[in-house]
C-alpha cells in the first residue's frame, strides 16, 4: 500500500540519494542538493522510506522569493 504524506523539511536535514550511501552513513543537507524541475529521490536521516523531495519555490507580496522544501 502507497501513502502519500506532504511536509516542509528544514533546509538542514540530511538525505542519502542511493540505498548505499544510507547504508555507508554518507548523507548530505538538503540545501547543498541541486535543485532543479525534477524531484530528488532518497532516504531522510532517521526515516527508514524513500522520499519524493520537490522544491516549491513562490513570490511574495514584496517581490521577494521564497521556497519550501
Amino acid at each position: 500500500m502507497i501513502k502519500y504524506f506532504l511536509l516542509a523539511l528544514k533546509s538542514n536535514r540530511l538525505i542519502a540519494l542511493s540505498k548505499e550511501d544510507k547504508l555507508q552513513g554518507r548523507f548530505q543537507r538538503i540545501d547543498s542538493l541541486d535543485w532543479s524541475d525534477t524531484p530528488i529521490y532518497g532516504w531522510v536521516k532517521a526515516m527508514d522510506i524513500l522520499v519524493v523531495l520537490h522544491r516549491q519555490t513562490f513570490k511574495n507580496k514584496d517581490g521577494s522569493e521564497g521556497y519550501t522544501i
